[in-house]
């Protein structure tokens, strides 16, 4: 969800319309809605992204594990 966030404040940012990524991308609007607890699945994410010409992984925030952590995989 953190990543999704990312994304629609760059979205925002950027002024551009959820509307019109929507209907280009035809991904439902309401996966744009931040009240929507849905997460985009990983086509959708790289849709709108290719279509931002922006790296994906520039939204990606990557989670520190202990050496324990690790160990349990």
């Amino acid at each position: 969800m953190e990543m999704k966030n990312k994304v629609l404040d760059y979205i925002e940012t950027c002024e551009i319309s959820v509307e019109h990524l929507s209907k280009v991308l035809q991904i439902d609007s309401k996966k744009f809605q931040r009240d929507n607890k849905e997460n985009w699945e990983a086509q959708e994410l790289l849709q709108i992204c290719n279509y931002l010409e922006i790296d994906p992984l520039t939204f990606y925030t990557p989670k520190i594990v202990s050496e324990g952590e690790r160990n349990k995989w």
